[in-house]
């Protein structure tokens, strides 16, 4: 799959925003309508992994927000148990003063040889939805827009 290609067609069909960070790394804003009126957007970054001796995977990640301690990981759980592509994780990280920080992500990491484009659009625009759901509902906050 040409990963720059796929992802150019799939923005254009849906008039999302795509921006190339670097070679096979992508940050695509999915525009989500919400309520039937409000459109909302969501950051998802794409990009190409190839680990040693593995096949290479198309990783795709949404990101939700810094836990704490009023945040429930069992709620977040029972929520993505209709999920079809993508996962809820945990990525420990620190923040800008050096402190560390979890954060909470959806990700999907298919294999890109079993990967179709058309597969590739569900996939982006569900790690989109999801990471966007749970914003609303565990953050209460809109993901920026890219510049």
């Amino acid at each position: 799959m040409y990963l720059k290609e796929t992802l150019s067609n799939i923005a254009l069909k849906w008039g999302y925003r795509l921006q190339e960070i670097k070679t096979d790394s992508f940050n695509m804003e999915v525009s989500l309508v919400r309520n039937k009126v409000d459109t909302r957007f969501q950051i998802v970054t794409i990009q190409r992994e190839s680990l040693d001796g593995k096949p290479a995977r198309i990783y795709l990640q949404g990101y939700c927000g810094i836990l704490n301690e009023k945040i429930s990981l069992r709620e977040i759980m029972k929520i993505a148990i209709g999920y079809n592509y993508c996962t809820p994780a945990l990525l420990d990280t620190k923040d800008k003063d050096g402190n560390p920080i979890t954060e909470l992500i959806v990700q999907a990491c298919p294999q890109e040889e079993f990967t179709s484009p058309e597969e590739l659009d569900a996939i982006i625009f569900e790690v989109a939805d999801k990471a966007d759901y749970l914003v609303l509902k565990f953050f209460e906050q809109a993901v920026p827009k890219m510049n």
